[in-house]
């Protein structure tokens, strides 16, 4: 399969070029750089600030497109001297980024059926072969170049999902729905979906998107080098054993080099995938600039998936907790920039999150809100009544209730636990009529 065009230019969506000089307030600005050679947590947005103004300014001249229809000049000040600074807050993130989709049109519930249903579909059909293709990797059994055909193959689908409207969110949504619940998903698929997600939202072009695809999916064949008691041990790892287990990217470089047919630059996101920028990564020690971009995306997502995921010895965090895990606590070592364009891409509540709604009840995130991410689409469970039922609610529809708290998995009620799974709202989503009931 040919791979075509997943992004277009400025000009093509009705953006013109213009001069750093004639930016105003209210103007929507096409930034045409890749996402890491500027500032702004997007490319496309409207300038609201004195200090994206003259963050603006700053950037090549070549690279500033606006969108004439879209923009309407508001009054402006001097611009301030500080530099922007990250939202305080993962809830302001949210809002903000929300801001930059008033323009879209609200998802109806069989658009949001259909995209999880085709995701669904994909994911389910790729998850075996996925399992079955890092192991015959790990081993080095079979040809080698049905194996790199099999992965780019597998990576390419995915791709072209992206290029429907919708379907970045059916695919963050089927990551979470389809592996929360199981005791060992497959991490490397998860990984890299989540990896295709952020990257299209960063806008990479289409080589791009799928050499880091690939090597997401890939990244750890190299544990399989490892002794299975090093790999599963759950305490401290002695100083010999910690220089063995940072040895693992190495081991990845080494086993995908050997696959006919990949592009090269796979190897160098994949040995740099526990590379920190602070210089605290392993194996080779990078900082900073050093360590490649789109390295970072998989650092990023690669984290946060680890977090997410239950164990052998451990359960995951919930999303929402994993995204503030990140967000306030490993910014910095990792990239800012990815972690809020993960979280801008799922919401601060992804699919999976428990959470107590204004009314008291307690519901579980199934997907999101493509326009506003505050209020997804939850199924509650009343554990009160004699026949416990299941129910969906979408929030964008009851402007009464909201989301008041994330709730620990240990606070619910055996019967609510049993029914509060990520495969029971999965399962709801996709029925043909799914049941509906209005809260009082």
């Amino acid at each position: 399969m040919v791979l075509t065009h997943l992004f277009q230019s400025p000009i093509r969506h009705g953006y013109v070029p213009v001069a750093a000089n004639d930016l105003y307030l209210g103007m929507q600005i096409w930034v045409d750089l890749p996402w890491y050679k500027h500032p702004f947590p997007t490319n496309r947005f409207t300038v609201t600030t004195g200090k994206q103004l003259k963050a603006l300014q700053g950037l090549p001249a070549s690279s500033l497109y606006y969108h004439p229809g879209r923009s309407q000049r508001q009054s402006t000040r001097t611009p301030p001297s500080e530099p922007l600074s990250p939202p305080s807050s993962l809830q302001q993130l949210v809002q903000e980024s929300d801001g930059a989709n008033d323009g879209q049109s609200p998802e109806t519930e069989a658009s949001r059926r259909a995209r999880l249903q085709q995701a669904s579909k994909l994911y389910a059909q790729t998850l075996k072969t996925s399992r079955e293709l890092l192991r015959q990797i790990s081993d080095g059994q079979g040809s080698g170049v049905e194996a790199a055909a099999t992965a780019t193959n597998m990576i390419q689908n995915f791709a072209m999902q992206l290029t429907h409207e919708g379907a970045s969110l059916g695919l963050a949504d089927i990551v979470h729905l389809g592996g929360l619940d199981q005791p060992r998903p497959v991490h490397g698929l998860n990984t890299s979906l989540l990896a295709l997600v952020v990257g299209h939202d960063l806008e990479l072009g289409a080589r791009e998107l799928i050499t880091l695809g690939l090597a997401a999916l890939l990244h750890d064949v190299g544990e399989q080098r490892l002794p299975s008691t090093l790999r599963y041990k759950t305490g401290p790892r002695s100083r010999p054993e910690q220089a063995l287990f940072e040895r693992h990217p190495l081991f990845s470089q080494e086993i995908i080099g050997q696959l006919p047919g990949l592009d090269r630059d796979i190897l160098t996101y994949v040995v740099q995938h526990h590379e920190l920028l602070d210089g605290n990564g392993y194996p080779q020690r990078l900082q900073g600039e050093q360590v490649h971009p789109l390295a970072q995306i998989l650092s990023v997502v690669d984290a946060y998936e680890e977090l997410i995921t239950p164990g052998d010895h451990r359960v995951g965090l919930q999303p929402s907790q994993a995204l503030s895990e990140l967000y306030v606590k490993r910014a910095g070592p990792l990239s800012l920039k990815v972690i809020t364009t993960l979280v801008r891409v799922l919401g601060v509540y992804p699919p999976g999150s428990l959470v107590q709604l204004s009314d008291g009840s307690l519901a579980l995130v199934a997907t999101v809100n493509p326009v506003h991410r505050l209020r997804p689409v939850v199924v509650v469970h009343d554990g009160n009544a004699q026949a416990p039922t299941t129910r969906t609610i979408d929030l964008e529809e009851q402007p009464d209730l909201s989301i008041l708290r994330i709730v620990d998995r240990n606070e619910l009620a055996p019967s609510q636990a049993e029914h509060m799974t990520a495969t029971e709202a999965l399962h709801l989503l996709l029925v043909t009529n799914p049941p509906r009931q209005e809260t009082q």
